[in-house]
C-alpha cells in the first residue's frame, strides 16, 4: 500500500522570542522537529544578536531538523557545541539528544524554556544497563522489526538472529507497523530487542535498541 507523508507546520500569528535572550550557553545548536523548522532562521537571528555562537546542521530535509529516531544533525555538531536548543514540544525528540552528552534545552514558543533533567536520562542508562546483562544471560530473545519507512531494519535483524543462533540462543523476529507493550506481553521472550524507533524502549522496560549492544553487524 502506497503511503504519502504531509509535514505538517505550527502556525502562529507572532511569536515571541524574548524568552531566548535568557540563555546562558554561548555555543549552540539549534534543532527543530518537523512542525517548527519554518521558524529555525528567525530563532538563529534572535540568538546571534544576544551574542551567541549558533550551530546547524543539514543531514535531513531541513536544516536542524531532527526526528525520535534520527538526531544526526546533533552528532553532527556536538563538538562545536556546549548546549542543544531544541524547538519543539514535548521531551519525545530530547532523548537521544541527551545521550551525547550535552546539556539539552527545550522551548516551544510561548512557553519557558526548560532544561532537559540530566537525572532522567541517567535513569535510563541504568535501565539499558540492566537490560544488557538480561540480553547476555537471555535463551530466549525477540527481535523487534518495523515496517514503517525509514525505520526497516530486517537485515540487521537477520544478522543478529543468525550471531544469537550460532551461540545456542533461540531468536524470534517479530515483524509489525505499531509496536505495542500489550502484545509483546502474549510471547515469551527473556529480552526484545528493538531495531525500529529507538523510543520504544521507554516505554518497554524489558526491551534494549540493537544499536546499545555493541554488536557488529556488517
Amino acid at each position: 500500500m502506497k503511503t504519502l507523508f504531509f509535514e505538517a507546520r505550527k502556525k502562529f500569528s507572532k511569536i515571541d522570542f524574548s524568552e531566548l535572550g535568557g540563555i546562558k550557553y554561548g555555543k549552540l545548536g539549534l534543532l527543530a522537529s518537523v512542525q517548527y523548522v519554518h521558524i529555525i532562521y528567525s530563532a538563529r537571528k534572535v540568538l546571534e544578536k544576544n551574542g551567541k555562537n549558533v550551530f546547524l546542521a543539514k543531514t535531513l530535509k531541513h536544516p536542524g531538523q531532527i526526528l525520535g529516531c534520527n538526531v544526526s544533525a546533533a552528532a553532527k555538531i556536538r563538538d562545536k557545541v556546549d548546549a542543544f536548543l531544541i524547538i519543539g514540544s514535548g521531551r519525545f525528540h530530547a532523548y537521544n539528544v541527551a545521550a551525547l552528552g550535552k546539556p539539552v534545552l527545550l522551548w516551544q514558543p510561548g512557553s519557558r524554556i526548560v532544561e532537559f533533567p540530566k537525572d532522567e536520562f541517567s535513569k535510563i542508562k541504568m535501565r539499558e544497563k540492566a537490560n544488557m546483562s538480561k540480553f547476555l544471560m537471555a535463551d530466549n530473545v525477540g527481535i523487534i522489526v518495523s515496517t514503517k519507512p525509514g525505520q526497516n531494519r530486517m537485515a540487521d535483524a537477520m544478522k543478529l538472529k543468525e550471531k544469537l543462533e550460532a551461540k545456542g540462543k533461540k531468536a524470534f523476529i517479530f515483524i509489525a507497523d505499531m509496536v505495542s507493550k500489550s502484545e509483546l506481553e502474549n510471547f515469551k521472550a527473556d529480552i526484545w530487542v528493538n531495531t525500529a524507533c529507538p523510543q520504544l524502549v521507554l516505554d518497554i522496560p524489558n526491551m534494549i535498541n540493537i544499536d546499545s549492544l555493541g554488536i557488529g553487524l556488517n
